[in-house]
């Protein structure tokens, strides 16, 4: 899950609660936020971490404030490769780039714009 608003983890919340439905309780689900999330932004960062212990006790992996660096991939997305928050900061370049191959990836709001612009060519 890519997404900075509550929607996102509910999103998440309902996955996992499906997901166990049906019987994949090995199925990790990950939520990662990109800036400052809704939940910082009106709640505070002890509110934000209280979430993400929520969270984790429903086996929903949690990682805020990631910059993502690249997404590799051509017809599939086959790699998310990102900075963990702690390890971003102005005076220093992080030391480690992490990556994930993700089965399924659900984005708030898209990632970006797309390769071809097509509103061109249906009449706009």
């Amino acid at each position: 899950m890519l997404g900075n608003t509550m929607e996102a983890v509910q999103i998440a919340q309902s996955a996992r609660t499906y997901l166990d439905e049906i019987g994949n309780y090995d199925t990790q689900i990950m939520l990662m936020t990109t800036k400052d999330s809704d939940l910082r932004k009106t709640l505070g960062k002890g509110m934000e971490n209280w979430i993400k212990n929520e969270l984790k006790d429903q086996r929903i992996s949690v990682q805020p404030g990631v910059n993502i660096l690249r997404m590799q991939g051509d017809n599939e997305l086959e790699a998310i490769f990102f900075n963990k928050e702690e390890d971003i900061r102005d005076d220093k370049v992080p030391d480690t780039d992490y990556f994930i191959k993700p089965d399924l990836v659900i984005c708030e709001n898209g990632v970006g714009r797309p390769r071809k612009e097509l509103l061109s060519m249906v009449g706009f």
